[in-house]
């Protein structure tokens, strides 16, 4: 049995690895992950501990990955939906207003998580299996509902098919390292697209506020929006965080900023809670790190997934502290430098971080959908329908035509 001082041990190093992994674009959980499995098939390392440290890593990383995010628009999959709303708010100098929300809504959420245990246990199973045959039609049903609601239905549509086939395409190519396969889709669709329509622009950083006021109901509201969301995204097979930001973005009415990047931080801390939770509940894990505990210990006990969650809830804490001073420093930078010389410098490291990470087949696919991307701005078609890249592909694959798709695709 592992001592108290040796679980937080490995608590506070899967803290500090989830920091960097969530400040350095690029540097996935997944990666790190991969390496703890080697070193535990090839050394004596307790599997508890090993597991302890992936879950306060991927805590850490879901609250800590925003900054990126909204200071310099280099987003990670679970993070691209924020983009708009946040820079939109850099712009209005409340940046770093935006970065307390997401983390406002990743701790909120967390509790919400823990005061509704019992019942999402008994709950989560019987909606797993009720609502898992039938996911495709949801997806289908919202998408038309936004494509209705767009008042562009037919630019919306041409975006959407544009980045479904674009998504169909990369994720069935295997030309590129999986660890790595959504960094130049990410960061062309929603990062760099959005930097060059701006580089025009006469816009310029203004100084940041630090000071403001939440509205609790507010946060109480994105929030819960967010864990109902992040039970979704936790739990279902291919539905990852930007889908289930979708599907709380249209079907929850979470229509303000604010509203939705306390949704969107609630969401990405309770999926990587709730994959891991999944073992237990349905003796299935729901993402990279997930798996990797399932190959660590097996099944789960009761107990196991107690500690996890007061572990989790623990980093998310200290994570939350960490990120929020770390903004600060980041304000500080962004503030002194002209933004187009931002703009520009962002696009050189985003060429220069997908090339070193994914070659020049990930340098075409980035190039390619920078210009989807671009395509919204242009047409005036929301950014949302660019998640098509995820949405169509998981849309096919629970409607069982996936291996058609890939058989069509290879000729």
């Amino acid at each position: 049995m592992c001592m108290l001082s040796e679980l937080f041990l490995f608590a506070f190093l899967g803290i500090l690895s989830g920091t960097v992994t969530g400040l350095i674009p690029g540097l996935h959980i997944n990666t790190i992950c991969v390496m703890l499995l080697g070193l535990f098939y090839t050394h004596s390392f307790e599997p508890l501990l090993l597991s302890v440290f992936i879950i306060t890593m991927g805590v850490t990383h879901t609250i800590t990955d925003f900054i990126p995010s909204i200071f310099l628009g280099v987003p990670d999959p679970s993070t691209a939906m924020s983009i708009l709303p946040a820079h939109k708010m850099l712009l209005k100098g409340r940046g770093y207003e935006a970065l307390a929300l997401t983390v406002t809504g990743g701790l909120l959420g967390f509790v919400i998580l823990v005061f509704t245990l019992p019942a999402s246990m008994k709950l989560l199973p019987g909606v797993y299996n009720l609502i898992r045959p039938n996911i495709h039609v949801l997806l289908i049903s919202v998408i038309l509902y936004m494509l209705l609601v767009s008042g562009k239905f037919w630019k919306s549509l041409l975006v959407f098919l544009l980045s479904g086939v674009f998504g169909l395409l990369v994720l069935n190519s295997g030309l590129i390292n999986q660890n790595f396969l959504l960094l130049p889709v990410f960061t062309g669709l929603f990062g760099a697209s959005i930097l060059l329509l701006s580089y025009n622009s006469s816009c310029k950083i203004p100084k940041q506020k630090l000071r403001f006021e939440f509205g609790a109901s507010d946060c109480l509201a994105g929030a819960f929006a967010g864990f109902l969301g992040g039970l979704l995204a936790g739990v279902l097979p291919a539905l990852g965080s930007s889908q289930s930001a979708v599907l709380v973005h249209e079907v929850g009415h979470i229509k303000g900023g604010k509203k939705f990047l306390t949704a969107l931080g609630a969401i990405n801390t309770i999926a990587i809670i709730l994959s891991v939770l999944s073992i237990y509940l349905i003796g299935n894990a729901r993402s990279g790190s997930a798996i990797t505990i399932q190959k660590f210990l097996g099944e789960l006990s009761l107990n196991t997934v107690f500690l996890f969650i007061a572990l989790g809830l623990f980093a998310a804490g200290i994570s939350s502290i960490i990120t929020l001073k770390t903004g600060k420093y980041a304000i500080h930078i962004i503030e002194r430098i002209n933004y187009k010389k931002l703009v520009f410098f962002t696009l050189c490291f985003l060429f220069t971080l997908t090339y070193m990470f994914t070659g020049l087949y990930g340098v075409l696919i980035f190039i390619t959908g920078t210009a989807i991307g671009m395509s919204c701005g242009i047409l005036g078609v929301g950014r949302s329908f660019a998640m098509g890249v995820l949405i169509l592909p998981t849309i096919l694959f629970f409607a069982g035509l996936n291996p058609l798709v890939i058989l069509l695709i290879n000729g």
